[in-house]
C-alpha cells in the first residue's frame, strides 16, 4: 500500500510529457507506424507472457491510480476481460501492444499511453524516420514514392555512425488555416541557410505529402487534437541526424513553389534523460529585447539545476525591465516543481499557489514560495498548441492569479500529471496519477489554456520575419509600462 507521504512525493516528482495518450485506438501513433515493420514477426510463448504481464500491470496501475469520481469500475473490468485473450492470443507484439493501447485509449484521457521499445530512438527528437507512413518506401500503388534528392537518398543509404547525431531542420511548424505553416525559423539553423521564410506554407516534405500528414492527425486524433498532433508530426518528419538533408516543398505568400534542399543541423541545448523517457534536449534563450524587455523561452522543464539557475540569472538582470516576456510556445512540459520555481520569482506575497493536484488518496497546493528579490512589473506568457503539460499550467496558473497576461493561441489540453515505468515486456508506460485544477478551480485538461488575447498566424502576418504573438505582447507592456 502507497502511504500519504508516498503519493505527495510522486506528485512533486511528477513528469508530464505529451507525445502520447493524444491517438484513437485503431490509429497507431506516427512514431508508433514507424515501427509495425519491425514487430510483425511470431512472437515465442515467453514474449506472450510478458505481454500478458503488461497488459495486468497497465491494468492495475490505471485502476490504483484512479482519482476521477466518475471512473466506471466496471466498464474497467469490462475492457479486461474483453481485451485480456486477445493479447494471449496475440501473434505479434503489434497485437498485444494494440490491445493494451486499446484499453488505455477506452479512458479517453490525455498522459497515457505505451512507449513500445524499439520507438525510444524513434521518440527521440531528431532521430531519423522513413520518408513514408509504413517504412516502405512506396505509396499506395506500390511504386517507388520518389522526391527526395540525390543527396538526400544517399543520406538514407549512409551508416547512421557517419552522420553528426540527431538533428532537425529549425523549423517550427503550425497548422493555420488549413495548411502546414512556418511561423519560425530558427537563426543559424538549416532552414535558415536555406533561406526558408516565415509565413511560407509547406506542401511536401521528402516524400511526405503534407495533406497525407493533416488528413492522418484529423482521422487519428480527432478535431480537437489535430492541430497538435500536426505539428508535432510535421516538425518530426522534417528531424533527421545532423548532416543528412530533405528536400520540402513551398509556396511562397506571393503564390511561389519552391523547394528547397534543407540540411539538418544539430539539435540545440543540452541533452539530458529523466527517470524511463527517451533522451531530450533542453534549449533555453534569454535576452533583452527593444525598450528593455526581458524575453526568456524554454523548450522543455527538464535539467533543474541549469533551468533554474539561467531563470534566476535572467530574473536579477531584469528587475527593473518595464516587462517580461515568457515564451512556453513549443514547450512540452516536464517537472511540476519547477514552474513552481518560476512562479516564485514573479509575487511578492505568501501562501499564492497555482492550482491544485488531486490524487486517489491526497491533494496538492502548488504554492509559491516568494524569492529574496521578485520581478513586480507586467508579465507576458506565450503559448500555442504545442503549450502541453506543465507549460499550460504555468500559463494557466499565473493568469488566474493576475499575475500574467497569456498571448497566442489555445494550449493542447493535455495537462494530467504522469510518470513513466518500464513493463515486463521492455515498453514504457505513461500513466496520469492526479487532476489539475488551476487557482480558479477548472481544468484545463482536455480544453486547453485560452488566451487572453488570440493571435492566429497567416502568411501575411508572418511575412518579414516578423512573429505577431511577440509583438502583441510588447505592445501590451508598452502600455502597461506607461
Amino acid at each position: 500500500m502507497r502511504t500519504l507521504r508516498n503519493e505527495r512525493t510522486r506528485m512533486m516528482a511528477a513528469c508530464a510529457i505529451a507525445v502520447l495518450g493524444v491517438g484513437g485506438a485503431a490509429t497507431p501513433s506516427l512514431a508508433q507506424q514507424v515501427v509495425i515493420e519491425e514487430t510483425h514477426s511470431q512472437i515465442s510463448p515467453e514474449r506472450r507472457a510478458e505481454h500478458v504481464a503488461s497488459f495486468d500491470y497497465v491494468w492495475q496501475s490505471i485502476l490504483d491510480h484512479q482519482w476521477d469520481p466518475e471512473f466506471d469500475r466496471a466498464a474497467w473490468d469490462t475492457e479486461r476481460a474483453r481485451l485480456r485473450p486477445r493479447v494471449e492470443a496475440a501473434w505479434t507484439d503489434w497485437e498485444a501492444r494494440g490491445a493494451i493501447m486499446e484499453l488505455i485509449d477506452s479512458l479517453g484521457k490525455s498522459h497515457f499511453g505505451i512507449i513500445p521499445s524499439e520507438a525510444y530512438a524513434v521518440l527521440t527528437p531528431g532521430e531519423d524516420e522513413s520518408d513514408d507512413a509504413t517504412g516502405t518506401g512506396r505509396d499506395d500503388s506500390g511504386k517507388d514514392a520518389g522526391g527526395d534528392s540525390e543527396a538526400g537518398s544517399k543520406d538514407e543509404a549512409k551508416p547512421r555512425e557517419a552522420h553528426g547525431g540527431p538533428g532537425d531542420s529549425g523549423l517550427t511548424v503550425r497548422y493555420r488555416g488549413g495548411e502546414l505553416l512556418v511561423v519560425d525559423v530558427r537563426e543559424g539553423s538549416g532552414a535558415d541557410d536555406a533561406g526558408i521564410e516565415r509565413g511560407w506554407v509547406i506542401e511536401r516534405m521528402g516524400r511526405l505529402d503534407a495533406e497525407v500528414l493533416i488528413d492522418a492527425a484529423r482521422e487519428g486524433a480527432g478535431v480537437e487534437r489535430m492541430e497538435t498532433i500536426c505539428a508535432i508530426g510535421a516538425e518530426r518528419r522534417l528531424a533527421g541526424d545532423a548532416g543528412t538533408t530533405i528536400d520540402v516543398e513551398f509556396r511562397t505568400p506571393g503564390g511561389e513553389e519552391k523547394t528547397v534542399t534543407i540540411e539538418r543541423g544539430a539539435l540545440p541545448g543540452e541533452k539530458v534523460r529523466f527517470g524511463n523517457l527517451p533522451d531530450e534536449r533542453v534549449y533555453q534563450v534569454t535576452k533583452t529585447l527593444g525598450g528593455g524587455v526581458g524575453y526568456y523561452a524554454l523548450n522543455i522543464f527538464l535539467d533543474p539545476p541549469s533551468v533554474m539557475r539561467t531563470f534566476e540569472a535572467f530574473i536579477r538582470g531584469h528587475l527593473d525591465a518595464p516587462g517580461l516576456v515568457i515564451d512556453m510556445r513549443g514547450n512540452h512540459g516536464g517537472i511540476i516543481t519547477m514552474s513552481m520555481g518560476f512562479g516564485g520569482w514573479l509575487v511578492d506575497k505568501p501562501n499564492i499557489y497555482l492550482g491544485t493536484l488531486t490524487a486517489a488518496n491526497t491533494t496538492l497546493k502548488l504554492v509559491l514560495n516568494p524569492r529574496d528579490v521578485t520581478f513586480e512589473g507586467p508579465v507576458a506568457v506565450l503559448i500555442d498548441e504545442e503549450s502541453i503539460s506543465n507549460a499550460e499550467l504555468l500559463a494557466a496558473g499565473l493568469k488566474d492569479i493576475g499575475r500574467a497576461r497569456v498571448f497566442g493561441h489555445r494550449s493542447a489540453g493535455l495537462l494530467l500529471p504522469s510518470v513513466v515505468e518500464l513493463l515486463p515486456n521492455g515498453d514504457g508506460f505513461q500513466y496520469a496519477f492526479a487532476n489539475y485544477a488551476s487557482a480558479n478551480g477548472e481544468s484545463p485538461e482536455g480544453v486547453g489554456v485560452e488566451p487572453d488575447v488570440e493571435i492566429v498566424e497567416t502568411p501575411e502576418t508572418l511575412a518579414g520575419g516578423r512573429d505577431p504573438v511577440l509583438e502583441a505582447a510588447l505592445e501590451w507592456i508598452a502600455g502597461e509600462h506607461h
